[in-house]
């Protein structure tokens, strides 16, 4: 009797938990879900007078974003996620820690500097970014600087990695600062976090 009531209260535990983890969300609560620290697909960490932020993008959440944050077109949706395959995508995004000044403008010593961040964040950034996955060093395959003309507190970088396949591990950026003197910046995403990510709900 005792045996069949723990089992009976396990089972229960199970339920509830699997309750409070949603499997699919509307687009709208699917991408809040994604952009939530709390469910771990994003991280930050302030060094050196500078805040990095990293942002894992799901292909669903990376269609949506490209769609003004909806499924336009529920029968193509899945022609269209074959687009993203063998890619993984993140963005990053570096801001000072107060927010109170762009980072291409903090603790300026010259204009040519300026310009010197801006050449590196478009074109050379790349070379020092590399993603760890398991046993894997994945080096950026794309990167692209997502201009504001100075109208945000903050530079952002769409980043892609070859998606190697899933294995549970952690996810780690390596950034190996050569322009804000921060030195190396690692940013983790948790496999867990990765594993109970929900589904997008595809209207019919």
């Amino acid at each position: 009797m005792k045996t069949k009531t723990w089992m009976w209260l396990l089972g229960l535990v199970l339920l509830l938990t699997a309750c409070g983890q949603p499997n699919s969300l509307a687009p709208q609560a699917y991408r809040n879900w994604v952009e939530n620290p709390e469910n771990g697909l994003r991280t930050s960490k302030a060094l050196n007078g500078y805040r990095f932020q990293l942002q894992y993008r799901p292909h669903d959440y990376v269609l949506l974003h490209e769609n003004s944050g909806q499924v336009d077109d529920p029968k193509g949706w899945p022609e269209a996620l074959k687009d993203l395959e063998g890619l993984q995508y993140y963005t990053l995004r570096i801001a000072t820690e107060d927010g109170s000044v762009s980072p291409l403008q903090a603790n300026l010593q010259s204009e040519t500097e300026y310009y010197d961040r801006l050449a590196y964040l478009s074109n050379s950034i790349a070379a020092d970014l590399s993603l760890i996955q398991g046993t894997d060093t994945l080096p950026c395959r794309l990167h692209h600087l997502e201009r504001t003309y100075q109208m945000a507190p903050y530079s952002q970088l769409v980043l892609a990695f070859e998606d190697a396949p899933a294995d549970g591990s952690d996810r780690q950026l390596h950034f190996r600062d050569r322009m804000f003197g921060t030195g190396v910046v690692n940013l983790r995403i948790s496999g867990q976090a990765l594993a109970e990510q929900p589904q997008l709900k595809i209207p019919r």
